[in-house]
């Protein structure tokens, strides 16, 4: 299973991403809820973190990417309904935002589900009593909203990531040290925000390693 790809944006469309990731193009669907994140990004000039879905349908592999960990969740808890494929999965995923989805699901609000193409009511209502049934799995979805993102070396900005390796190999410290301290700042939670700058990353890492 490929869970996450981080690279350059070839191509995208509403519905589609095309990614280069290290010299090789990953071609995935995404929901257009997740488009405006990706193209957002894509005008600024950064490296894409996807988080991804392979599914074999059709007797073919088909990659899905989504803009965040919740999104990816929810395909995989979308599909474990009865009658609900990825194209269903995915309909529900351009049409609802992901942190609605998962207060509908768990306030059973047929009126939001019956806004996506293919979803008449009595597919809402089975949707609603199944999710009804996983209802702690639902609320585990809810929990993760309110905490806050946690940081991974994939989600600090490329140029910061690249500058902080090099600085400290500059000052003599070996690759396999560095990922030694950012296990041990992850596992502790100090990790600074992904967006903080290079020299407080600098100084979080002199601490440890």
């Amino acid at each position: 299973m490929i869970y996450q790809l981080q690279g350059q944006i070839v191509e995208l469309d509403p519905l589609f991403l095309l990614l280069n990731v290290n010299g090789v193009s990953y071609g995935m669907k995404i929901p257009m809820t997740a488009y405006e994140v990706f193209k957002a990004k894509k005008d600024r000039g950064e490296i894409l973190q996807v988080h991804t879905r392979l599914v074999f349908q059709n007797e073919a592999l088909q990659l899905y990417g989504f803009s965040s960990n919740l999104q990816a969740m929810l395909f995989d808890f979308l599909r474990s309904l009865s009658g609900i494929g990825p194209a269903m999965a995915m309909n529900l995923l351009s049409t609802i935002p992901a942190e609605n989805l998962v207060s509908a699901l768990l306030q059973q609000n047929e009126a939001l589900l019956v806004k996506t193409p293919g979803i008449g009511k009595a597919k809402a209502k089975k949707i609603l009593f199944e999710a009804e049934q996983k209802k702690i799995q639902l609320e585990k979805f809810k929990e993760n909203l309110s905490m806050p993102a946690e940081t991974s070396f994939l989600s600090i900005e490329q140029d910061t990531k690249s500058k902080l390796v090099a600085a400290l190999k500059q000052l003599g410290f070996q690759q396999k040290e560095i990922d030694l301290a950012f296990a041990k700042l992850q596992k502790q939670k100090e990790l600074p925000q992904a967006d903080s700058p290079l020299e407080e990353w600098i100084r979080t890492f002199l601490r440890v390693i």
